[in-house]
């Protein structure tokens, strides 16, 4: 792992031994740098699967998976079935995708999940409310 995926493994571990879920501590120090989604979504899989460094980079996984699925999902609603299928291939096969889901926690494709599945219900919303 790389030292600030360790930082951050070893940040939803504490959270875990503790018990505290509400302030993430790395070494008794208050570490208030970020948002503790990406703690909580650690620790759970710690809690699932055990303390492994492959445990850590679950919950980013999935989130790409999730990222690829959602826009398959809009593509396929606004332009259709063979247009969505595409954007969700060509999504799931890009490099950056790949690289920064790799890089551990630093991604920011949990980011985009929610963002872009809001803008998706939006759109749908509007579209049976105005349409």
């Amino acid at each position: 792992m790389d030292d600030v995926d360790a930082v951050q493994a070893q940040i939803a571990r504490n959270m875990l031994t503790s018990k505290d879920w509400v302030t993430a501590r790395l070494d008794g120090v208050a570490y208030l740098e970020k948002a503790p989604l990406v703690y909580w979504m650690m620790a759970v899989s710690y809690e699932i699967f055990g303390v492994h460094d492959w445990a850590a980079r679950l919950p980013l996984a999935f989130s790409a998976v999730a990222l690829c699925w959602i826009t398959y999902r809009f593509g396929r609603w606004a332009f259709g079935e063979e247009p969505g299928l595409y954007a969700g291939v060509v999504l799931a096969t890009s490099a950056g995708l790949f690289l920064f889901t790799r890089n551990g926690c630093r991604c920011s494709n949990r980011k985009s999940n929610f963002p872009f599945a809001g803008r998706s219900c939006w759109e749908r919303a509007w579209e049976l409310a105005y349409c």
